[in-house]
């Protein structure tokens, strides 16, 4: 319940800041403009701008994301910049209060939102030992141990080191830098093997 109740937290104060992000972007950028007529504020409109946009990011995107994946590779992950004008201009398509006038538009857009959300999502992170996937994980292991019991014999040992790369630790197997982790591989405990990360999520 708490990790929920966090959770929520994090999602109400990620929409307000992403809809304060849109009104610097508006100011910002020249060719995107959030219109008011007056019986809803400028802050309210973009608050509703922002939540169009987390529903476009939840649906479309993935798919966008995985199909121009070698793209991405390629551009060293710059090309997701692209995806998110396309979901700023088919936000502006859905809302009539929301204009964007041209891909360069939303692009620069595009820019100011993920620099802030890198920012903001960076800042929230702090100190927080309870994110969505350390409670999938938790509760998919409380639901194992209730359905069956552990099993006394080998496990799976998952190293993630950022910036080690899997050759770089072959290296440091072979020159005895990384001693017991090179121990459990000559004794046939456990094999080193590659891993895939997941999309990206900006």
């Amino acid at each position: 319940m708490r990790n929920f109740i966090q959770s929520l937290i994090r999602l109400l104060i990620m929409t307000v800041v992403e809809g304060l992000s849109l009104l610097l972007m508006a100011w910002i950028i020249p060719g995107i403009t959030i219109i008011t007529d007056g019986s809803s504020s400028v802050l309210t409109e973009a608050i509703s701008i922002a939540i169009v946009l987390a529903i476009l990011n939840g649906l479309i995107r993935p798919i966008l994301v995985l199909l121009t994946l070698p793209i991405s590779i390629v551009t060293l992950g710059l090309f997701t910049l692209v995806i998110n004008a396309l979901m700023l201009l088919l936000a502006s398509a859905f809302l009539p209060f929301f204009q964007v006038d041209s891909f360069w538009a939303a692009l620069g857009g595009a820019i100011i939102l993920s620099a802030v959300n890198t920012l903001v999502t960076g800042l929230i992170s702090i100190d927080d030992d309870h994110s969505f996937y350390d409670g999938v994980v938790q509760w998919l292991s409380r639901r194992k141990l209730e359905t069956k019991e552990a099993d006394p014999g080998r496990g799976i040992i998952m190293l993630e080191i950022d910036g080690l790369s899997y050759q770089r630790m072959q290296r440091a197997l072979d020159e005895g830098i990384m001693p017991t982790a090179k121990r459990l591989v000559e004794t046939n405990s456990y094999n080193l093997s590659h891993t895939d990360c997941g999309l990206p999520s900006q």
